[in-house]
Formats: C-alpha cells, sequence, structure tokens
C-alpha cells in the first residue's frame, strides 16, 4: 500500500490507499500517531476499513463523520505487557474460560491487547502451562467473540536472584541452564513472547543468546546485576526491564546497578507500574524524564484486581487484599498489583508526566517493545483497537455489543487536566440504536451516557465488596508488585 501526505483539502493529513469501502470517525480530542508531546490533544478524525485505520488527520474531518465521539479522549486500545491474573483468576492456574473471561472484562479498563505472565514455578510445569497457552491461542482464534487479544506470554522466573525473588517461591528458583531454556523455548514456540531472567546468575549469558535467537525477547529483573553485566545483557540482546525500581539492585551513583543501567541504557524499555505504590511519584518523575520513550506503563495485575478485599492466589502463593492496600503474602511481602491501566495514565499525569507520553506509555511503547507494531498507534495500516479515557477510567466496547454507560465513581483517583469527575465505562445492554464505532475484529469504543450506580455481586475468592458494591469502583489503586 502506498501513502499519500498532505493533502490539498488537509494538509496535516496523512492518508492510507486502500479499496475496501470505509467510514470516518471524529473526536473532539483524540491522541493520534503524530500528537505532539507537551500539547492537549485536539479534534482529529481517523477512516477505518475492516479492522485497520486507513487515514488520519487533525482538526475538522474532510465529511460529516459516521461516528463522533465528542466527551473524553480517544486514544490506542491500551497495551498491557504484564498481568498475573485479574477478576479471581490467577493466570497460573486459569483454565481456558477463565482466561477467556479475564479477555472479555479487561475491555472495561481500556485494555484491548494483554501479556499473559506465568510466574516462577517447577520448570516442567512452566512447560505444560506453556502449552496449555499454545492450545488456548490457537482456539480461541478460531472464536470471533469481542475480547482483548492475548499476546505471546511472559515467562516471569524461575530464573531469578534468589535475594530479589519478591512474591516468588524461592525453593522453585534455580539456574537458567541450556536444558531448561531449550523447554521452555520448546514448549511455548510462537506463543512465548519474552522471558524474565537475572543476568547475573550462571548460564544467564548463554541462556540470553539462545533465547534472542529463538526469537523470544529477554527482560531483566528480579536481579542483584551490577551495571556492566546489565549492558553486557543488552549486548547479547536483551531489551525489556521487568517493573524498574522494584526487586533489583538499586541506583547509587558509584554503584548504578540495574535501575542506573536500565535508566542510562537506550537499547532497553522499562516495565513501570504507576500505582504510586511499588514507585513513589518523584520515582515515576525520575524515569520517565531519564527514560524518554522507553517507558512503558504495566499493571503486573495479580488475580484480586477488579476484585473486592479478600483471599487470592498467585502461582500457587495465598495473598491477602485487606481495604485500600495492595496483595500481600501471608508474611507481608507485596505480591503483584490491583492497578488499572487507565488509572495508571491518569496517575501518571497527576504527578507531572505529559498527557500524550503517558498515553503512548500504555500503548505505542510497550507494542513496540514487544514487537507487535500493529498495536497501540492510531495510524494509517494499524489496527483499530481504541478505547475512551475520561478522568482516569475508560473502556473499550468491542464491535456488535451494546454501547457503554457510563457511572459515577469515587473521585479518589486523580482526574486527568480538564476533565471533571471520574467515569468508568462498562457494557450494558441499551438500544440498539446507540452508536458503535465499526468494524468487526478490532475492540472500539463508544460514548458513554451516565446512569445510576447499581451494586454487583462479588465473585471469585473476595470476601466484601467495594464501595457502592460494585468491585470495579474502587476508587484509587489497590496494589503491587513482587
Amino acid at each position: 500500500m502506498s501513502q499519500v501526505h498532505g493533502a490539498r483539502q488537509h494538509p496535516d493529513s496523512v492518508l492510507w490507499v486502500h479499496p475496501a469501502p470505509s467510514r470516518l470517525v471524529s473526536a473532539s480530542a483524540v491522541v493520534l500517531f503524530d500528537a505532539p508531546a507537551g500539547q492537549a490533544p485536539g479534534p482529529g478524525w481517523l477512516r477505518i476499513a475492516g479492522d485497520r485505520v486507513v487515514a488520519t488527520g487533525h482538526g475538522a474531518p474532510p465529511h460529516t463523520a459516521d461516528e463522533h465521539v465528542d466527551e473524553g479522549i480517544l486514544v490506542p486500545g491500551l497495551v498491557d505487557a504484564q498481568v498475573n491474573g485479574a477478576f479471581g483468576h490467577d493466570v497460573a492456574e486459569a483454565g481456558g474460560a477463565e482466561m477467556a473471561d479475564i479477555a472479555q472484562r479487561l475491555p472495561r479498563t481500556g485494555v484491548t491487547a494483554w501479556v499473559p505472565t506465568f510466574v516462577t514455578a517447577p520448570v516442567e510445569q512452566l512447560a505444560d502451562r506453556l502449552r496449555r497457552y499454545r492450545a488456548l491461542r490457537a482456539e480461541l482464534a478460531r472464536d470471533d467473540r469481542p475480547r482483548a487479544r492475548l499476546l505471546p506470554a511472559h515467562v516471569e522466573g524461575p530464573f531469578l536472584a534468589p535475594t530479589r525473588s519478591g512474591a516468588h517461591r524461592a525453593e522453585w528458583l534455580c539456574e537458567p541452564t541450556p536444558p531448561r531454556v531449550a523447554l521452555l523455548v520448546d514448549a511455548g514456540g510462537e506463543d512465548l513472547g519474552y522471558l524474565t531472567l537475572a543476568p547475573e546468575l550462571p548460564h544467564a549469558e548463554a541462556a540470553v543468546t539462545a533465547l534472542v535467537d529463538a526469537g523470544v525477547r529477554v527482560s531483566l529483573g528480579h536481579s542483584e546485576a551490577d551495571a556492566a553485566t546489565v549492558h553486557r545483557a543488552a549486548d547479547l540482546g536483551a531489551r525489556l526491564v521487568t517493573h524498574l525500581f522494584n526487586a533489583q539492585s538499586p541506583l547509587h551513583h558509584r554503584a548504578p546497578g540495574v535501575v542506573g543501567a536500565a535508566l542510562a541504557d537506550d537499547r532497553l524499555t522499562l516495565g513501570l507500574i504507576v500505582d504510586l505504590h511499588h514507585v513513589a511519584a518523584d520515582a515515576v518523575r525520575v524515569a520517565f524524564a531519564a527514560a524518554p520513550g522507553r517507558v512503558m506503563i504495566v499493571t503486573d495485575a495479580v488475580a484480586s484486581a477488579g476484585m473486592p478485599p479478600g483471599e487470592y492466589r498467585l502461582g500457587g502463593v495465598d495473598l491477602v487484599v485487606q481495604e485500600g492496600q495492595p496483595p500481600r503474602r501471608a508474611d507481608g511481602v507485596l505480591a503483584g498489583s490491583g492497578a488499572r491501566m487507565d488509572e495508571s495514565i491518569g496517575r501518571a499525569v497527576s504527578v507531572g508526566v505529559d498527557l500524550v507520553t503517558a498515553v503512548r506509555a500504555a500503548t505505542a511503547v510497550p507494542a513496540r517493545a514487544l514487537g507487535h507494531t500493529e498495536l497501540g498507534e492510531l495510524r494509517p495500516g494499524a489496527l483499530a483497537d481504541m478505547t475512551v479515557l475520561d478522568g482516569t477510567r475508560c473502556a473499550a466496547v468491542p464491535p456488535g455489543s451494546p454501547a457503554a454507560v457510563a457511572r459515577e465513581t469515587p473521585a479518589s483517583p486523580p482526574a486527568l487536566p480538564g476533565r471533571s469527575g471520574i467515569l468508568t465505562r462498562v457494557a450494558r445492554e441499551i438500544p440498539a440504536s446507540s452508536p458503535v464505532l465499526p468494524g468487526r475484529s478490532p475492540l472500539v469504543c463508544c460514548v458513554a451516557r451516565e446512569t445510576p450506580r447499581r451494586s454487583a455481586p462479588a465473585t471469585g475468592r473476595g470476601t466484601r465488596p467495594g464501595p457502592g458494591g460494585d468491585p470495579l469502583a474502587t476508587g484509587a489503586s489497590r496494589v503491587e508488585n513482587p
């Protein structure tokens, strides 16, 4: 396909020549692929044909749009690169129905693509989970029901430093010997996206090389490595860092550690949990300032995400979530997060990160880092996955679904600049005449309208609901990470 830049009527537009019938979508505020950082999102439009964006432009559309998003900010669908569980389901123990349920409910938080994370377990058990995940992805690929896209998995462990194991079970940690690495690579195939390891372990350099040669991305984490070891791993092909600042050697001016090397090495993309529990506001600002374009917001969510306080599981470990607190093991060790991606964008903005930069950290940056360049941007040729942000909450509503209905939630999480209140969009049955954006396979969203809050029953092992009886309306983050 060829591109035509600067059409006479719309000098700021980019057109992607296409033969298919298309529909025009406009928005009062939109973050397109070429939106300048440091400026508030302005009006714009995009044309969609099938499941792809085929043209975009700033300002007024070339003619009356088929759909118009008047409230909130239209952004690319959010991409969460680290999800251990959600909605009462632990990825490590979930079957096909539970994984499908997570995928169907994540769009309520604006996520249109996600990476299931399998935490430390015996290598043979991890291999079996990867085989089952391969079968599940193949099965869901034949099922066109709307849900967030399941991306190739992340294996976090068991090749971690015992002194930085966090909530991972220490008795299952081991060295990344060639047979162990080969077992995971063979079991995961193309459905293994990336693997976290500590680069200072014996056999780690050979493991990085073998993984990269097999097409598996390597992330550095749960590590006591010094800066030189981190840079050496990057020389060998490592390209990610797992939850920057957490469970890794800290920055010191004479011993930069994993944190210092990660911030300094432009080859590395840095996962960051922006719940303001794992990482303080100043550290969030430092990360974005020191590594522009390389910070990707992740939730590191566990089964308690989207659920009331109670008891949950993470890879065979019992967790307890108390009111207003992050998940913890019985011994008090932090164990994953209950954060939402949409709220995380709002928190990043609240501590001084530019809105466009924060959106890209939850969309284009993770998509690019994971090799899914068709995701994460509203640009010609990209998949038309979209989300509307309003306050700190949002939703992606699958095509053909009823339009989203907004519901007021507590105003404790920080709102985006210039926006009043916080809305969470949840798919509800409303008349079929309500507008839904076009397309079949992409996840898209629609303008919401306010309705009274209704109570929702708690599910899973949670013991009591959040405010208003709805576990999705729990205000500020309820999270953290190993």
